[in-house]
């Protein structure tokens, strides 16, 4: 029964990625990384995946929610940073901190998670900077309650907008 199965090839989980022919045309279409100094800006979300991960010795295997955003950092540029959110008991906290932030949550009230509005939400954050294997990322080192965004205000930004 294994040889049967052999001759299809190996399978593939991702079926989002095309294949291309060795002439096709390309476009380097990447952006210079910007990194922003640390502090509080306004962000936006720009894309939210649903994976799968497989655990480690900190993290049971657990659903994985990888969060882009593109932050405002005036003008230093624009920013962005990934975030993975894991869905476990130990890190709800993470959760309705950022959920709180984008304004689907209320500070201090509790509430469902509804990643269906969470492209295109906007928020505060607070950011650092990381560093991995000798480069610098930005990394957001806290999401910030509304009432927190007033703070800001005096800036340019306003709650709701980006």
């Amino acid at each position: 029964m294994e040889s049967t199965f052999n001759k299809f090839g190996t399978a593939h989980a991702d079926t989002s990625d095309r294949v291309i022919d060795w002439d096709e045309v390309v476009t380097d279409s990447r952006k210079e990384y910007v990194l922003l100094q640390p502090g509080k800006y306004p962000f936006k979300v720009t894309n939210f995946e649903r994976r799968q991960y497989h655990g480690s010795e900190k993290m049971p295997p657990c659903p994985q929610a990888v969060v882009t955003v593109a932050i405002d950092g005036g003008e230093q540029g624009e920013g962005s940073a990934v975030v993975n959110f894991f869905l476990t008991e130990r890190q709800k906290w993470k959760l309705a901190q950022f959920f709180v932030s984008i304004g689907i949550l209320e500070k201090g009230g509790t509430g469902r998670m509804d990643w269906t509005k969470v492209v295109g939400a906007t928020g505060m954050c607070e950011l650092d900077n990381r560093e991995y294997k000798d480069n610098k990322y930005n990394e957001i080192k806290k999401w910030l309650a509304p009432e927190s965004h007033e703070q800001k205000s005096s800036a340019g930004y306003k709650a709701g907008t980006f």
